[in-house]
């Protein structure tokens, strides 16, 4: 009997993580779409454009990276609370908010990519793909392929792109606190920057 239970336990277990999954899938997706808003509503520039459908791209393999995960049930423990989803489904509604409104001109773009990116969001997708992240991790490093860190992307395409000073050294501290907490092994939440 107590086989059974332990059955029904792990089975709900697996569904529970793939619901999460999934939700997280959606966010990414939802994350994508934004960049490509944003890309949209910034024709006058065309380099800009290209870097919000590159964030858009970025955010898109993220979303299969996760749905990979799920698919293979290479499930992490590092699971987020219901209180983080929601917040995070609060952060898109203000966002989707926020682009039907607003005429977003560069530094609005700006700000809506802060808001994405200071979010729990990428912790939370650094901890539901760390046995992904693990495999990826070890080909990097044969193929000596580095990556580049958002904020610090960020700060450059808001220099380059004419952004107002305040963003500039918003993103600049970020972009620093990033590169800290990666040298010194912690995790970068939004919290800590």
């Amino acid at each position: 009997m107590e086989n059974g239970w332990h059955g029904a336990c792990s089975r709900q277990c697996v569904m529970i993580k793939q619901q999460i999954y999934d939700i997280f899938i959606e966010f990414e997706h939802r994350s994508a779409a934004i960049y490509s808003q944003l890309s949209t509503k910034c024709t006058v520039n065309p380099g800009l454009t290209w870097f919000f459908v590159e964030m858009a791209t970025d955010e898109k393999r993220q979303a299969g990276t996760l749905e990979y995960c799920r698919d293979n049930r290479m499930f992490s423990d590092r699971l987020p609370d219901a209180g983080q989803i929601q917040r995070l489904g609060s952060l898109f509604k203000e966002i989707a908010n926020r682009m039907f409104s607003e005429n977003i001109d560069v530094d609005g773009a700006f700000e809506v990519a802060i808001a994405l990116e200071t979010s729990d969001m990428n912790d939370i997708y650094d901890g539901l793909t760390e046995t992904a992240n693990a495999l990826r991790n070890v080909n990097r490093s044969k193929t000596g392929i580095a990556t580049c860190d958002r904020f610090e992307r960020l700060h450059a395409a808001a220099v380059r792109f004419g952004a107002a000073t305040a963003i500039q050294n918003v993103l600049h501290h970020l972009a620093e606190a990033s590169v800290m907490a990666r040298y010194f092994g912690q995790e970068t939440s939004a919290a800590a920057i």
